[in-house]
């Protein structure tokens, strides 16, 4: 559900929920209406060429089995070097172990049990340069303050295309 009310949220949108005990739940999801044409199939196609990477090598720390695949598979797609961990000590040991070789981080910032401050902390001790894509399902009002104040700091909301995902890589990277 956080997933689905980011999106819609995202879009300008709201949910309406009815619920009665017994009966069941009924969710209703309303998007602003748009009068915008559609661009013709070649300007689509055209502006849709993700940037590429150049074997740079991703770091992936998420609970979510399907994020780290599908993440893992795009990535690869992409031209970039991953490496993946289902939960936070050992994502947070593979950083340490290999941060020499770990260009960017991708973190999930909910995960059960873990403080997304506490795992950037960590992170920023042990290479305080390195770029971090902070990514959620909720929308970007999950991060204070104290994260705004990081340069190196990038927010990516789920779920997220392969275009999402090479832009930011590479604007987190590169800075363009």
């Amino acid at each position: 559900l956080n997933v689905v009310y980011g999106i819609v949220d995202s879009h300008g949108g709201f949910i309406n929920v009815y619920s009665e005990v017994g009966q069941g739940t009924t969710f209703n999801i309303y998007l602003r209406a748009e009068s915008t044409e559609v661009p013709d199939e070649d300007w689509t196609l055209e502006h849709r060429e993700s940037p590429r990477g150049n074997g740079e090598t991703v770091l992936v720390i998420d609970d979510e089995p399907m994020i780290i695949d599908i993440g893992r598979a795009m990535l690869i797609k992409l031209g970039y070097k991953v490496i993946t961990a289902g939960e936070v000590e050992l994502g947070l040991e593979c950083f340490r172990d290999r941060k020499d070789e770990i260009d960017i981080v991708i973190l999930d910032v909910v995960m059960p049990g873990a403080n997304g401050r506490e795992i950037l902390r960590e992170i920023r001790r042990v290479k305080p340069r390195v770029p971090v894509i902070l990514s959620s399902g909720y929308d970007r009002s999950v991060l204070d303050e104290d994260f705004s104040a990081d340069a190196n700091l990038f927010f990516m909301q789920k779920p997220y295309s392969m275009d999402d995902l090479g832009r930011h890589v590479h604007k987190s990277l590169h800075g363009s």
